[in-house]
């Protein structure tokens, strides 16, 4: 079942300040937006990504939620490195982490469930770990977190734009452009890209975030 928005979004909408990752000449992507649906969740899903920590978002707007979060996937520990992309020099790998979700659900009920999804995104590596639970906001129990890769791109992600907070949908005609690369890319819509507001860059990274405050993100 999908959980609370906001529980574990570390606040990142706006580059960090002095970035040297700005994108000079934003490009879309071809590749569509990679959308499924699961035997318990028949609705349009799709996967999101800031920096270390996966989402899953409701692939379009829908009248009963509030806003476009299901659930988060894993759990990061802080001594996990930033991303959960292969090394350098390994980039034909994908990305893996240790699923550890935040919906009420048992965690291996859940992720049978995303393995059974209507187009295959996620696979069993065999590995797996001690975490307290995603799900116990009292950190009483722990779960064998086991360790999955995604066999989804970067480029088929669920993109959020980072200036007015709109979300890409299932059936847009245009994916959202990537402004700032690196371990945690920011992107803006079609509206706001191309409006000349890359000028508005040093204004926009002067404003102080918090990364551990957790805003209404979703």
């Amino acid at each position: 079942m999908p959980d609370q928005a906001g529980t574990d979004a570390p606040g990142r909408d706006l580059p960090v300040p002095g970035s040297t990752n700005v994108v000079k000449n934003p490009q879309q992507t071809d590749r569509p937006l990679f959308i499924f649906s699961t035997p318990k969740i028949n609705l349009s899903m799709a996967l999101h990504r800031r920096a270390n920590r996966w989402y899953i978002v409701w692939g379009r707007a829908y009248g009963m939620a509030v806003t476009r979060w299901v659930s988060s996937l894993n759990s990061p520990r802080p001594t996990d490195p930033p991303t959960t992309a292969p090394p350098k020099g390994l980039e034909h790998l994908n990305h893996r982490f240790w699923f550890n979700p935040s919906c009420e659900e048992n965690a291996e009920e859940f992720l049978q469930d995303l393995l059974s999804a209507t187009k295959p995104f996620i696979k069993v590596t065999g590995n797996s770990r001690r975490e307290k639970a995603g799900r116990d906001p009292k950190n009483e129990v722990e779960i064998d977190a086991r360790q999955v890769e995604i066999l989804v791109s970067d480029e088929e992600l669920s993109r959020k734009c980072s200036y007015c907070g709109t979300w890409e949908s299932d059936g847009d005609e245009r994916r959202w452009y990537k402004v700032e690369d690196g371990v945690d890319p920011v992107y803006w819509c079609g509206y706001c890209s191309k409006f000349e507001r890359r000028g508005l860059w040093s204004i926009l990274t002067d404003i102080p975030r918090n990364p551990d405050s957790k805003p209404d993100y979703f």
